[in-house]
């Protein structure tokens, strides 16, 4: 694969962080290598300047495509141009992504909102209530602990399941 060339290398990794705008050539090297190599079925990638970008952008991409599944065909409303622009609903949403304790998505401003490792990441920044489950912390060698393993995960779904059941009431 070609993600090795240095012209790719070039183009992937330093065209983002410089704010260049790629070359004309751009479309056939994405085609030729990191396509080549995208999971079966995906026909599009976009690359990002940093882990924060990258995370951030997925949250956004998130949102959009849900909120967008939800209004279907219909266009945006007058109100939902005018409410937005002052973050008021129905123009932005209310809708919450879950993480999970001990999660690092970066320190960006949006990205502290799913982040939950170090205090001082947090301190002092304002964030949203959003839900934070806990992820299975699995005990080693996997073979030897199937019993408690499978435990874990059965006590990290059922908190799951209760913070959607608990968010989702309060819409």
């Amino acid at each position: 694969i070609r993600c090795q060339d240095k012209e790719n290398i070039r183009t992937f990794i330093n065209r983002p962080a410089l704010g260049v705008f790629p070359g004309e050539n751009y479309p056939q090297r994405v085609q030729n290598s990191l396509l080549r190599i995208a999971p079966k079925g995906h026909t599009e990638v976009t690359t990002m300047a940093c882990g924060s970008c990258s995370n951030e952008n997925a949250c956004k991409a998130i949102f959009v495509w849900y909120r967008r599944k939800q209004r279907g065909d219909k266009s945006y409303t007058p109100e939902e141009k005018t409410s937005c622009v002052m973050n008021q609903l129905p123009g932005v949403s209310d809708l919450t992504l879950m993480s999970f304790k001990g999660a690092f998505h970066d320190r960006t401003f949006g990205t502290l909102i799913t982040t939950h490792t170090k205090p001082v990441h947090k301190l002092d920044i304002p964030t949203k209530d959003w839900p934070i489950g806990t992820f299975p912390r699995h005990k080693y060698p996997l073979e030897e602990f199937v019993r408690e393993n499978e435990e874990e995960d059965r006590r990290c779904l059922a908190e799951v399941e209760e913070l959607f059941d608990r968010y989702n009431k309060c819409k």
